[in-house]
C-alpha cells in the first residue's frame, strides 16, 4: 500500500515537472529567438548610418580624380596615363579603380587591373544602372 501511495505522488509530479520543464524551454526559446532578431534589426538600421561617413571620403577621391577632364576625352591612352598618375591617391581602392567608356567597355585601368582592359563591364549590376542613367555620361 506504501508503494502504491508513492508510485500515485510521484508519477504525477514527475510527469508535471516533465511539462513544465518543456514548457520553460520552449518559451526561453522563442523570447532569445525574438531578441536575436530584435538585435539585428537594430544592428541594420545602424550599419548604413556608420558606413555612409565612411563612405563618402572614397565618393570624394573617385570625385576628385573623376572631375580632371582629361579622363573623358575618350584616348585611351591619356585616360590610362591617368589613373598611373592618380595611383598613390587610389591605393584605398584595393581591388583597383577601372574606367569605362560610354559604351560600358573598359578604356583604363590602374596598374592593379590591367587584365580588365577591353572587357565589357556593361553587364554588371552597378555600370548597367549608370549606364541607363540619364546623367550618363558626366562631363
Amino acid at each position: 500500500m506504501r508503494a502504491r501511495i508513492i508510485a500515485w505522488f510521484l508519477a504525477p509530479t514527475a510527469l508535471i515537472l516533465a511539462l513544465v520543464a518543456l514548457f520553460t524551454f520552449y518559451t526561453c526559446q522563442r523570447v532569445t529567438e525574438a531578441l536575436v532578431v530584435q538585435r539585428n534589426r537594430a544592428l541594420n538600421e545602424l550599419m548604413p548610418n556608420r558606413l555612409s561617413p565612411e563612405l563618402r571620403g572614397y565618393v570624394q577621391q573617385l570625385g576628385a580624380i573623376g572631375a580632371d577632364s582629361t579622363l573623358f576625352e575618350g584616348d585611351g591612352l591619356a585616360e590610362q596615363a591617368q589613373l598611373r598618375l592618380a595611383t598613390a591617391r587610389l591605393m584605398d581602392f584595393d581591388g583597383g579603380v577601372l574606367l569605362l567608356s560610354p559604351t560600358g567597355v573598359v578604356a583604363a585601368a590602374d596598374g592593379r587591373r590591367q587584365e580588365a582592359l577591353g572587357e565589357d563591364g556593361s553587364a554588371r549590376p552597378i555600370p548597367a544602372s549608370l549606364l541607363s542613367s540619364p546623367r550618363w555620361p558626366w562631363r
